[in-house]
């Protein structure tokens, strides 16, 4: 069941689970060209797949190497796996070589055309315009076939749904699938024939799923998405041509790449370590300086970078809410929880020492407070999930919010004195430490009748551990109060007005989905979630 889960949980990196996606469609492809059921023969299908891949992965290790940067080769194995699923399966010598020059463009462009460390356009996309418009192969968007349309749509939703991004897909499909639909219907075929038609014979679906959705290549808000989906719609469903030029939906995404660059900070920047402390057991926080100012709202989340030697399955990448707010610009401090067995990340970002340097690919998320300043709001967090609101509260001190923080430990709470200093209202929900400790003697006076060595010893420490908790319980700042061990009643006893607040919920998405139904069965009637998949 947790491997089943991982997808939405953070178990694997986007890269893998793009890759995985990507490359069950193409066995399927494998497959059902053995049988007959695509227009072209296993040969084709298997020969295309190799070069696409072998090309896409050679450019993806010689490039970085040439310049001097450590090589992604999922990225480029992703590439590859799209290339071969939109350029025409082919056997002849220079149809093999047409795909293999794409494959290699595409990747090349990966290093070419950035802007200070950030992609300008989608790398498969522009490879397919390039070679179309050189006439050198012809894009057919083949993925879009309807025997492959329900593997399409499944593999499709799994990568939508880890990156949260249903409503910038649907516009697009909304705008594009309109558009295709009214001037297919308009031909004199009957409409659902025709809805059929636009589904079962259009890249659409894949388009959205696979191409739309690049990270690195979508803006960083919610208004911006729409726009840019709305117009990659457009141009998808318009038929034009100019010159070499004709609509195509690799245009199209172009189109919206170049809309998504001019939106928001598209470049990269150099963070530089300049502490690290642990606020609490087994959380670490940095503070780093910014090699240029910072453009974000309090909320929003970077991505970090770190290339590391021997990266496990999880990458070289992740993203964090930002703890402090935007009044310093140049200087920002980041948290995060370290396990019992921290991913490989995680373990080279806390062995950093001051002066070393990492970088932030990008700042997004849409997880920001009301432009009203008078507006209340509440804010539920699950352990870690409290960063994006201390920066709130450090931005906008005396709003009128109140912050009920779940922990498994009040040893567990962090940036307490940014909510004191903020005036912002605390609930704790934790387990009673004083059920724990009473618990805890009755185990010590059980252990110690029966066996005076190590179970005398461990009840003795839980014993301790228990009256330690109850202590930082005791000595809660006074705008803090205990809420017990259930969030709803929690909730029912100290945010009476909680159907007037706007509802913030951050922490892990499991916490997030049930704490969003609670809310709700309460009667919150606006409730917006930032969920962190396993970072």
């Amino acid at each position: 069941m947790r491997r089943l889960l991982a997808p939405f949980t953070g178990q694997v990196t986007m890269h893998r689970l793009v890759s995985v996606a990507l490359g069950s469609i193409a066995l399927a492809a494998l497959v059902q060209s053995a049988l007959g059921v695509l227009a072209f023969d296993l040969a084709e299908v298997t020969v295309s797949l190799a070069v696409s891949m072998g090309a896409a992965l050679l450019t993806g290790w010689l490039v970085p190497k040439a310049l001097g940067v450590r090589p992604h080769l999922e990225s480029s194995l992703v590439t590859g796996l799209i290339l071969f699923l939109v350029l025409w399966p082919e056997s002849s010598l220079t149809g093999l070589l047409a795909l293999a020059v794409a494959a290699s463009l595409a990747t090349l462009s990966k290093y070419v055309l950035t802007w200070r460390g950030r992609h300008v356009l989608n790398p498969a996309a522009f490879a397919l315009v390039v070679v179309g418009v050189a006439g050198i192969a012809s894009p057919s968007w083949w993925a879009g076939s309807a025997s492959l349309l329900p593997l399409v749509a499944v593999a499709g939703y799994l990568v939508v749904r880890r990156l949260g991004v249903f409503s910038f897909v649907g516009v697009f499909l909304l705008v594009s699938g309109g558009i295709n639909l009214y001037t297919t219907a308009a031909s004199g075929i009957p409409v659902v024939e025709a809805a059929w038609t636009v589904l079962a014979s259009s890249p659409m679906l894949f388009l959205a799923a696979f191409m739309l959705t690049e990270p690195l290549t979508t803006p960083p808000r919610w208004w911006q998405r729409v726009a840019v989906a709305a117009t990659v719609g457009v141009l998808d469903g318009v038929v034009f041509t100019f010159g070499p030029v004709y609509s195509s939906p690799e245009l199209a995404l172009l189109a919206g790449n170049l809309l998504a660059f001019a939106f928001g900070q598209r470049h990269g920047v150099r963070l530089r370590l300049l502490s690290r402390h642990e606020p609490a057991p087994g959380t670490v926080e940095l503070v780093l300086s910014a090699s240029r100012p910072l453009r974000f709202e309090a909320g929003q989340y970077l991505e970090l970078s770190l290339p590391h030697a021997r990266p496990d399955s999880r990458g070289t990448r992740r993203m964090f809410s930002i703890a402090s707010p935007p009044g310093n610009p140049d200087e920002i401090s980041l948290a995060m929880r370290l396990p019992e067995n921290p991913s490989s990340f995680k373990r080279a970002v806390t062995a950093l020492e001051p002066g070393q340097e990492l970088h932030a690919t990008g700042i997004s998320g849409d997880f920001v407070l009301p432009s009203d300043p008078a507006a209340p709001v509440l804010m539920v967090a699950g352990g870690i999930g409290v960063t994006p609101f201390a920066s709130m509260a450090a931005e906008q001190p005396g709003r009128d919010a109140v912050l009920v923080h779940c922990v498994n430990d009040p040893a567990d709470l962090t940036h307490t004195e940014v909510f004191s200093k903020a005036g912002t209202r605390v609930v704790i929900v934790c387990p009673d430490p004083r059920a724990g400790q009473t618990a805890s003697a009755a185990a010590t006076t059980s252990a110690a009748s029966t066996s005076p060595g190590t179970q005398a010893s461990w009840a003795s420490a839980s014993t301790r551990t228990a009256s330690a908790a109850l202590n930082l319980l005791e000595g809660l700042p006074e705008n803090a109060v205990y809420g017990g061990p259930h969030l709803a009643t929690a909730l029912g006893e100290h945010v009476p007005d909680l159907a007037e607040r706007t509802a913030y919920v951050a922490g892990s998405p499991a916490m997030v989905t049930a704490t969003r139904r609670t809310l709700r069965l309460l009667g919150a009637r606006r409730v917006r979630v930032d969920a962190f998949s396993g970072y």
